[in-house]
């Protein structure tokens, strides 16, 4: 999905459980990705457009 690996409900205790463990790094307030993966900026749009439902083109 070219990098997109912002996990989207799940609760934050299990969310700082996976952080801790080292699973999961946090990128801003409440959005998190897996560790060492990097973003790509065709992940984020493919969230605004997929998972907000946002009418971006």
């Amino acid at each position: 999905m070219g990098g997109y690996e912002v996990y989207k409900g799940v609760y934050k205790q299990l969310a700082d459980v996976y952080e801790t463990s080292g699973w999961l790094e946090r990128i801003g307030r409440g959005a998190y990705k897996r560790k060492g993966n990097d973003l790509l900026w065709e992940g984020g749009l493919y969230a605004l457009q997929k998972l907000q439902g946002l009418p971006i083109h």
